[in-house]
């Protein structure tokens, strides 16, 4: 460039050097000065040509390299050696995917058997579960019947305890039933129901619930009620309030587990098989029988017969008729007169037969109901009052319009074993 840049300034001089000089010597001078610019440009021309063919060098060696990698190997050679390991990677990682795909579907069929079986053994937990929850529920009924029957004898046997005064509101009970009756009314809601298993089922988890909360409650009226027996200044229309919200619960609790274990036996076989209103009925039925039983084993003297058929009047089926004739009465049996008519009014039980549903095939070969027809029989003698029920028990029993006259009875044999306590 720069024997361009200096070929290019002589030039220029000898432009300026000629129009200085004489016009005679300008050719003289011209030819000079293009053999000179001639000769330069050859020279400038082949320097070129050298310049061109180191540069071309420099990329021939340039492309030379680039078809080179970095490790030194040709670059084609090194494509076939990618290229071919790329397919052996690719098949080994056909044959995983083929293999794991087996076993993915073999493990699929396995979970969907193990889901099956799942399932199944969740059924047979649940069948077996609701087996042991209608046990239970069919031992609370026969518990809260016997806690109906005590709490009404020892209500008896409190009223009157009460002194003889002019005036009513004066009067108070001086002997308050010993502490074990009251504490053995109470139940263990804790084991008795199990809501745990009943999640999937919201209406039964909430009817559990409230079930739960009724026995809390029951329990609590309890402790109160027998506080309040051994307060000596506690006034006896104070005590019948107490005595009467005991009689109410039990019926009440009994018709709150009919209810639910309507419910849950339906998620058995529709429960077609099951009647819980009947059942309710033979269970306190055939509870009435044991404690007729051990009356008769035991010898027990028999207390003063209160005809609670005669206090309660007769239950009526149409619901207005009943709210214009009934009226409330007296405290404690009021609270049984309410609890029977909502137990009734929910329960559609039917007759009872005597050879099947108040005596089991197991009853039968033991003589239990010649046993039951010999022992109703010796205390309708003490108590004549009992003649129809009797004679209907013994062939087709109609619970509701005896039920009063069955209750009595138990009644009656439980006095004799409730043991007062004088208040100081």
């Amino acid at each position: 460039m720069e024997k361009i840049f200096l070929t290019l300034t002589v030039m220029m001089l000898s432009v300026f050097t000629l129009c200085a000089i004489p016009n005679s010597k300008e050719q003289i001078g011209l030819d000079n000065l293009m053999e000179s610019y001639t000769a330069s440009n050859d020279s400038v021309i082949q320097r070129m040509d050298v310049i061109t063919a180191k540069m071309e060098a420099v990329y021939t060696q340039m492309k030379s390299d680039s078809e080179k990698n970095w490790f030194g190997f040709d670059i084609d050679l090194s494509n076939m050696w990618v290229a071919f390991w790329g397919l052996v990677i690719g098949i080994v990682a056909l044959g995983v995917g083929i293999v794991g795909t087996w076993y993915g579907y073999r493990g699929f069929q396995e979970s969907k058997r193990s889901a099956d079986e799942s399932k199944r053994t969740a059924d047979n937990v649940m069948r077996a579960s609701l087996n042991v929850l209608e046990g239970q529920f069919n031992d609370l009924i026969r518990h809260l019947y016997r806690n109906l029957v005590c709490t009404l004898a020892f209500s008896q046997k409190a009223l009157e305890s009460a002194f003889d005064e002019a005036e009513e509101e004066k009067k108070k009970i001086s002997q308050y039933p010993s502490e074990e009756h009251l504490l053995k009314l109470k139940i263990l809601s804790e084991d008795a129901l199990q809501l745990e298993k009943y999640n999937n089922d919201p209406t039964i988890y909430q009817k559990m619930h409230e079930l739960k909360l009724l026995f809390r409650n029951y329990d609590i009226e309890i402790d109160t009620t027998l506080m309040h027996l051994k307060n000596k200044d506690m006034k006896l229309s104070e005590i019948k309030n107490d005595l009467d919200t005991l009689t109410y619960k039990p019926l009440h609790l009994i018709e709150a587990i009919r209810g639910i274990t309507d419910k849950i036996m339906a998620q058995q076989d529709g429960g077609v098989n099951f009647d819980a209103s009947k059942n309710v009925a033979s269970i306190m039925t055939r509870e009435h029988i044991s404690k007729v039983d051990d009356w008769k084993k035991t010898k027990a003297a028999l207390g003063v017969f209160l005809n609670l058929a005669k206090i309660v009047p007769p239950f009526i089926k149409e619901k207005g008729k009943r709210e214009e004739t009934e009226k409330t009465i007296s405290k404690p049996y009021d609270g049984l007169r309410r609890s029977r008519n909502r137990l009734f009014d929910k329960a559609a039980i039917n007759t009872l037969s005597y050879e099947e549903d108040i005596f089991t095939l197991k009853d039968k070969k033991e003589g239990k109901n010649n046993d039951y027809r010999n022992q109703i029989s010796e205390i309708y003698e003490k108590f004549q009052e009992i003649g129809e029920f009797k004679n209907n028990i013994l062939n087709q029993y109609d619970f509701k319009n005896y039920f009063l006259t069955m209750l009595s009875i138990d009644v009656t044999i439980e006095l004799s074993k409730i043991h007062m306590i004088e208040i100081k």
